[in-house]
């Protein structure tokens, strides 16, 4: 059985998530998480690249 495409899956997933993460604390620290957070999820909602 293929096990290709989930692999791939995968792999885009906890890219994503670490990228996300990584975001999250750099504007945390940065003391602009509030309107970053916002941006972010417009974009992520409207189907535009991050």
């Amino acid at each position: 059985e293929e096990m290709l495409a989930g692999t791939l899956l995968t792999l885009h997933n906890l890219h994503f998530y670490l990228d996300l993460m990584t975001q999250v604390r750099t504007h945390l620290e940065a003391g602009d998480f509030a309107s970053w957070h916002l941006d972010w999820i417009a974009r992520y909602e409207s189907g535009a690249r991050a």
